[in-house]
């Protein structure tokens, strides 16, 4: 399981504490959907498009 941190704490360490107690990733709000979905997919939760056909 793959645990993300979304909240609006931005101290140095909240994030500390997080990230120690197993979160992979930490989002400080407000962020972007762009932002949020690099994130994403560098932990590899966001698959590759397929094109029609499944063919990329």
């Amino acid at each position: 399981v793959t645990l993300v941190m979304v909240t609006t704490e931005s101290e140095h360490s909240q994030i500390v504490r997080a990230l120690a107690a197993g979160a992979h990733e930490y989002v400080i709000k407000p962020f972007t959907a762009d932002a949020l979905r690099e994130k994403l997919e560098l932990l590899g939760l966001v698959p590759e498009p397929v094109a029609a056909g499944g063919v990329a």
